[in-house]
């Protein structure tokens, strides 16, 4: 490998797969509480999930390089 080059094996992408779809059940669930949280259908649920995925890889990595110092 190059540096900063990511290996992803199959069973990593199967688990971001999951994940992803997991939290847009859970986000479509949650919705359909009437709990003040609205999602227009799975493929929005997708994208929150989508987004929500990516906020969590960015803050990990800002806490991670300031636990870090």
């Amino acid at each position: 490998m190059k540096g900063g080059e990511v290996k992803m094996g199959m069973s990593s992408f199967i688990s971001l797969i999951v994940g992803i779809l997991f939290t847009a059940v859970v986000l479509m669930i949650v919705s359909n509480m009437k709990v003040g949280l609205k999602v227009d259908g799975f493929k929005g649920a997708i994208i929150a999930a989508i987004a929500i995925g990516i906020v969590n890889f960015i803050l990990m990595w800002v806490l991670g390089v300031f636990m870090a110092v």
